[in-house]
């Protein structure tokens, strides 16, 4: 937004659709108060994604960059777990997933792809409690069969979300 007012860049439609969102009555008021640290945008993100796919050439840029870079920051963790080489599940989670943006988990992946050939893109299908939890039950000696998974996917669905987390 910052480039397409000052000219540096293409325009975008977060010029007109993030204003309001920030209580702003312009991108020129916007980009002033973020300068200034005087307003925050946690509705942005989904706005972003949902514009890169109508085309926003911005945002599209955006994500691509997002994409990668979670995909630079998952092939690092690879390498220093020793996984490079050897298959294993790239588990996509988290807010920005939600969306099943094709252009942020592609991003992703196409990086991933060129450092960890061998890993596998998976979209987490219950709440990241289970992991923990299983991980608790391992710790302490107790079975985790599939049963224990199952009965615990079934209770977590009742959970609250709690923003951010």
């Amino acid at each position: 937004m910052a480039d397409a007012y000052t000219g540096r860049g293409p325009a975008t439609s977060l010029s007109r659709l993030l204003p309001p969102l920030a209580g702003c009555a312009s991108a020129e008021q916007l980009l002033q108060r973020l300068s200034r640290g005087l307003v925050p945008l946690p509705e942005a993100a989904p706005l972003v994604l949902q514009e890169a796919e109508a085309g926003d050439p911005a945002c599209r840029q955006i994500v691509l960059h997002a994409g990668a870079s979670l995909g630079e920051s998952a092939a690092l963790v690879a390498r220093r777990l020793g996984l490079g080489g050897q298959r294993f599940e790239l588990v996509m989670a988290g807010g920005l997933f939600r969306s099943r943006n094709q252009l942020l988990e592609g991003a992703l992946v196409d990086t991933m792809a060129r450092q960890a050939p061998q890993a596998v893109p998976v979209h987490l299908t219950c709440r990241p409690v289970v992991g923990a939890a299983l991980d608790a039950l391992d710790l302490a000696g107790l079975p985790t069969d599939p049963g224990v998974r199952d009965r615990l996917v079934a209770s977590s669905e009742g959970l609250a979300v709690v923003p951010g987390a």
